[in-house]
């Protein structure tokens, strides 16, 4: 059924709107059979074509040009964050949980009792998939391991919290 949404433009409002009202939905015992993706702005379909695949509910498009039949966006039921291993999920989400620090690859290992290797090994690779970044220090001593918007924004959305 139709919710009004106040930020029409703000993809990542708009996505964690949605995906609150599914929980809601789901909590009340209320079986999503499909999302129309039809109308709004933009980033409104984006955004909830972009919860539809991150949560596999089937999705349908429907044209306004008379006769057409609705569109189904062949998606498939799987988890966005399945991209990341269970260490990098487990160290992104620790990063995460410490963000307002400023940690090297070395502070974490230290602090978290694990080898410097493993870290630098599992921080490449989330750095490769836009997990997070390395930031300068400002005067170039140090990289700081931050997480990105991107895999925050994933973690409030995605069907798995960890």
């Amino acid at each position: 059924y139709p919710r009004h949404i106040k930020f029409i433009m703000d993809f990542q409002k708009i996505a964690e709107r949605i995906k609150e009202d599914l929980e809601e939905d789901d909590k009340n015992g209320n079986e999503i059979i499909h999302f129309n993706i039809t109308g709004g702005t933009k980033p409104m379909c984006s955004a909830a074509l972009f919860i539809c695949i991150l949560n596999g509910i089937p999705t349908l498009f429907v044209s306004d040009k008379a006769g057409h039949d609705p569109i189904w966006v062949p998606l498939m039921n799987m988890n966005y964050l399945d991209a990341l291993t269970r260490k990098e999920r487990e160290l992104a989400q620790w990063i995460l949980d410490h963000k307002s620090e400023d940690l090297t690859q070395v502070n974490i290992a230290d602090m978290r009792g694990e080898k410097k290797t493993a870290i630098n090994y599992l921080v490449t690779k989330l750095v490769a998939k836009r997990a997070v970044e390395l930031m300068d220090s400002g005067d170039g001593r140090y990289k700081y391991v931050k997480p990105s918007e991107g895999i925050e924004f994933l973690f409030r959305v995605s069907q798995r919290k960890s």
